[in-house]
């Protein structure tokens, strides 16, 4: 027999906008907005504004402030979705009329009562590059989020590392003139947001550095 199967819908739409304004020879200035609809917790709008000053030749100091958006899946909001877990070997049925020695499938439900998660996340960075071989950068991010009514965790974060090189050491990983990239340090743990119902949780991670020749 074929279990009844119900579609359940959502609609979710964005639009994204961004333009760079060269405000003088050595600034920069980029916005941006992000305007999100979603059928179940309606209208948001989430904007960001970056600035780049090269105040010299070789220095750049570049920094910003973005908001972050994100609505729950459908498949977790809607109250008629269910999903099995166990792994292999677990059995379908009340626990109590299940032969000894067989271990019940676990069943996951949908929570009509999350909500989005939002963040407001700041940025400053310096780098150097004396365009005879060493490069040098150090970026201190840090990521407020607002935990929602529930409490939550709703985020970790990493620490970007201070790096310096040789040209020739990172050639294979240099990037244009002028782009931006951001690394994280793959011997940093992840640190979690733990908070109270509502609160709004400042990080500031730990910056590691390397160095290579």
């Amino acid at each position: 027999m074929i279990a009844d199967v119900q579609d359940h819908t959502i609609e979710d739409v964005s639009l994204f906008a961004e333009d760079e304004w060269q405000m003088t020879d050595t600034f920069a200035l980029t916005g941006g907005v992000r305007m999100n609809y979603h059928e179940v917790y309606k209208e948001n709008v989430s904007p960001r504004l970056y600035g780049v000053w090269r105040p010299a030749e070789s220095w750049t100091v570049k920094g910003g402030v973005s908001t972050g958006y994100k609505a729950p899946e459908t498949r977790q909001i809607v109250e008629i979705y269910t999903d099995a877990t166990g792994g292999g070997g677990c059995f379908y049925g009340p626990a109590n009329r299940l032969r000894p020695g067989r271990r019940p499938c676990g069943v996951i439900r949908a929570n009509t009562d999350l909500v989005p998660e939002t963040s407001v996340n700041d940025e400053l960075a310096t780098l150097f590059d004396s365009y005879d071989g060493l490069r040098a950068g150090a970026t201190a991010p840090t990521v407020p989020t607002a935990v929602p009514p529930a409490g939550r965790r709703t985020r970790t974060t990493r620490s970007s590392p201070i790096r310096t090189s040789t040209r020739r050491d990172c050639a294979a990983s240099s990037s244009p003139r002028g782009s931006t990239r951001r690394r994280r340090s793959p011997s940093m743990p992840a640190t979690p947001i733990r908070s109270s119902p509502g609160a709004t949780t400042p990080i500031s991670p730990p910056i590691s550095a390397r160095a290579t020749r």
